[in-house]
């Protein structure tokens, strides 16, 4: 039921949701059987330090929980199949990896394919924005002496939330769990922009308030009163719509610098298509993200937008637009023809420049021609008319897409 349901949701929706969770029991006290697999020489102060965070954290789920902890010198992995972790000893902060890798296990166990979840992929699209991420990082939190040991013996770092939601939210988890205060007062240094600010202080709030139950453990919680369910509207849709023109122009991004990944991309398209800053956003992406915009066209005809097909609609003759531009990017043309199929885009606007390209006879002649049919221009038949006595692919799609413009007349 909760996959149902939309993710921009009014207050009411939002607490009916919350009704459907089950419930979490984070001081769970209970005997738990968790096996730690080490060498000899772990010592048992060390055992019995991982055996109750992870016992603390299964209590999150009980459903579920870890029942064995591996010990390996630098290697840290969590199985969902088995329901264990690996994690590594060598340094004093040892009890970070052990968090981390029980965020993996809650993330799988208890958000994945939620409501929660879809607002914790609206975050890690945040956090890809104004390098957010930054704040998140778990090997920023350590010891100067752990992070040499990590780098220099295990040649690794600990934390890559850029990578997917799940390795965002592990970090977030083990900070929050483990590095409250520290986190808390690098989003009050001074130089920290605005944006990344209000992104922190959501971490925050969906950590204290869907995931440990209320509690929280630095000295203070400044955002007592405040719930995080009050910023989606306000903060959360509006921050992801403004990343989207941040991310590509930043240099320590290098999976991302071809584009968005699918699934942030094509969530924000549908979630934020009646939104004018939406299409503001997409519009700096074109702009300043040369190498993905062929990810805007590819990925808006995959979220098969059905409201793109309908006018008038907040936004859809700049979408026009951008797909004009991108009928002139030598890189781009290919993915804004498919859009135009797949979103059934008539205009004659379009008709020029899929002539243009059209007249090149390359290999996206086909796909012009495809593009033609659909636009239902009957300026269009004189073009394909040239064509139809060619004996290749060229002359049968020709001949297609007159027919197909003859009928819809």
């Amino acid at each position: 039921m909760l996959n149902n349901l939309r993710l921009r949701i009014n207050r009411i929706g939002f607490v009916a949701a919350l009704a459907l969770m089950p419930a979490i029991n984070v001081n769970c006290t209970k005997k738990q059987n968790i096996a730690i697999v080490s060498s000899p020489d772990l010592a048992i102060q060390k055992q019995e330090s991982i055996r109750n965070l992870v016992a603390e954290l299964n209590g999150i789920i009980p459903q579920r929980p870890v029942t064995k902890v591996k010990i390996h010198p630098c290697y840290g992995h969590y199985n969902p199949e088995t329901q264990e972790i690996t994690v590594p000893v060598k340094t004093d902060d040892y009890l970070d990896p052990v968090a981390h890798e029980m965020g993996h296990a809650i993330y799988e166990t208890r958000l994945k394919n939620t409501l929660f979840g879809d607002f914790w992929g609206q975050i890690y699209q945040v956090s890809l924005g104004w390098k957010n991420y930054q704040l998140l990082k778990d090997d920023s939190y350590i010891s100067p002496a752990s992070l040499t040991i990590i780098h220099e013996q295990c040649n690794m770092q600990w934390g890559h939330g850029t990578n997917e939601p799940s390795e965002l939210f592990a970090s977030a988890l083990t900070i929050y769990r483990r590095h409250s205060d520290q986190y808390l007062a690098r989003l009050y240094l001074p130089g920290l922009p605005e944006k990344s600010r209000r992104f922190g202080k959501l971490v925050f709030l969906f950590m204290r308030d869907y995931v440990f139950d209320g509690r929280y453990f630095s000295g203070v919680d400044p955002f007592a009163g405040e719930r995080f369910f009050d910023h989606v509207g306000r903060d959360l849709n509006g921050l992801e719509i403004d990343a989207l023109s941040s991310i590509c122009q930043d240099d320590q991004l290098p999976l991302l610098k071809y584009g968005l990944d699918s699934y942030a991309l094509i969530h924000i398209f549908r979630s934020h298509i009646r939104d004018e800053r939406f299409f503001t956003a997409l519009e700096r992406h074109f702009q300043y993200c040369p190498n993905s915009r062929d990810y805007i066209f590819q990925l808006a005809a995959e979220a098969g937008l059905e409201d793109l097909r309908m006018d008038p609609i907040p936004g859809n003759e700049r979408f026009l637009l951008l797909v004009i531009k991108g009928l002139a990017d030598q890189n781009a043309r290919y993915r804004a023809m498919e859009a135009i199929v797949a979103l059934k885009l008539r205009d004659s606007k379009l008709l020029e420049p899929l002539v243009k390209i059209l007249a090149e006879e390359k290999n996206d002649a086909t796909t012009a021609i495809e593009a033609l049919a659909v636009i239902g221009d009957k300026r269009a038949f004189p073009y394909l008319e040239k064509l139809i006595n060619r004996p290749d692919e060229i002359g049968q799609a020709a001949k297609k897409a007159i027919l197909s413009l003859k009928a819809n007349q």
